[in-house]
C-alpha cells in the first residue's frame, strides 16, 4: 500500500531534519556491537567529541513484533571524569533530529552534570542509527548523509516500496528503543533524562 501525502510530507520532514550539524564520517560508524562501548573513531576529529566512547545495537524495527525484522541504533557516551554517578541521557527533538544536535552545548551540560556519563543516542532515522533510505543516507553517497538531486526520488521510491517498513519509524517504536537502551545500558546509580521540547511528550516521561 502506498504512503499516504501526509505520511510523505513527514517522511520528507524526518529526511531533512536528520543531518545534524557535525560532519559525520564513515569512521564514526565503528564502535562496540551489542550492548559494550569503545572508542569512537571520530573522537579526535573534533574538540566536543574528545574522548568519546561508541555503540550499537539491535532492536526490533516494529516493537509489536519483536522477532521480526531489526534495525541499528548508534549510541555515543562522554564518560564522567572520574568516577561515574550515575548516568544522564539527552533526547533529541523529533524523532528527526539526530543526537549530534546536542554536540555543540556538551562543554555546558558536562559542566552542569560533573561526575555523570551523558549518554546521547541516534534516534531510528536519523545519524548513525539505520536510515529510512540507507543506500541513498549513507557515508558514502554523492551528498553523504544528506539527499541531494535524484536521490530524493529514488529515496522515495524505496519508501514507497516498501511501506511497512517505512511506517515502523514512528514516535511508539522510538519511544520503545529508549526505553530498551536505557535498560541495556543500565550500569547503576543515578540515571537522569534530558529532553529537547519537541521531545518531551513521548521521551522522557513516557
Amino acid at each position: 500500500m502506498p504512503l499516504s501525502p501526509v505520511r510523505s510530507v513527514l517522511i520528507a520532514s524526518i529526511l531533512a531534519l536528520g543531518s545534524p550539524p557535525f560532519a559525520m564520517s564513515a569512521a564514526a560508524e565503528d564502535g562496540a556491537s551489542g550492548e559494550g562501548f569503545a572508542p569512537c573513531e571520530d573522537r579526535d576529529t573534533v574538540e566536543a567529541l574528545a574522548g568519546t566512547l561508541c555503540s550499537r545495537t539491535s532492536v526490533p524495527l516494529d516493537h509489536a513484533e519483536p522477532n521480526g525484522e531489526a534495525i541499528e541504533l548508534f549510541v555515543r557516551k562522554f564518560p564522567a571524569q572520574g568516577a561515574s554517578k550515575g548516568q544522564l541521557w539527552l533526547v533529541a527533538g523529533g524523532p528527526g533530529e539526530s543526537g549530534a544536535s546536542f554536540y555543540p552545548f556538551m562543554e555546558t551540560v558536562r559542566a552542569a552534570a560533573p561526575g555523570f556519563d551523558v549518554i546521547v543516542p541516534d534516534h531510528r532515522g536519523t545519524g548513525y542509527s539505520t536510515r529510512l533510505c540507507p543506500e541513498e543516507e549513507s557515508t558514502g553517497s554523492v551528498a553523504g548523509q544528506a539527499l541531494a538531486g535524484a536521490e530524493w526520488g529514488s529515496c522515495f521510491g524505496a519508501l514507497n516500496a516498501d511501506a511497512e517498513r517505512t511506517r515502523a519509524f514512528t514516535v511508539t517504536n522510538a519511544a520503545h528503543d529508549l526505553s530498551m537502551l536505557m535498560n541495556r545500558y543500565e550500569t547503576g546509580g543515578s540515571r537522569f533524562c534530558m529532553a529537547s521540547r519537541t521531545a518531551r511528550s513521548w521521551s522522557c516521561g513516557r
